[in-house]
């Protein structure tokens, strides 16, 4: 596991700046705005071919992490997701993304 801390865009070309790892499965979206959320999910997501999660912890408002979501599986072409898991009041969200994708395919 590796925690980045900082500004997404700092933390983000820290995290990248050795390429895309190849053992990235799980990523916790703490971003909880729209403007934050969708570059983390078109940068470091949309390359990604293998099975991943992630995990929104703000996924209830239709106009940030879910319109992000929305947004970034239309223009990556992402058919292949589902809701695994939900909390009861639908404020976290695991989506699975990639789940039929072949073992060992990365991007």
């Amino acid at each position: 596991m590796r925690i980045e801390e900082g500004l997404f865009s700092e933390a983000l070309t820290r995290y990248l700046k050795d390429g895309w790892p190849s053992d990235l499965r799980l990523v916790h979206m703490d971003a909880d705005i729209y403007i934050s959320t969708r570059p983390v999910l078109d940068t470091l997501l949309g390359p990604l071919r293998y099975r991943y999660l992630v995990l929104f912890d703000e996924f209830y408002s239709v106009n940030h992490e879910f319109r992000a979501l929305r947004e970034f599986t239309s223009l990556f072409h992402v058919e292949d997701w589902r809701v695994v898991a939900a909390s009861e009041d639908g404020a976290q969200v695991l989506i699975e993304v990639n789940g039929a994708a072949e073992p060992g395919r990365s991007a």
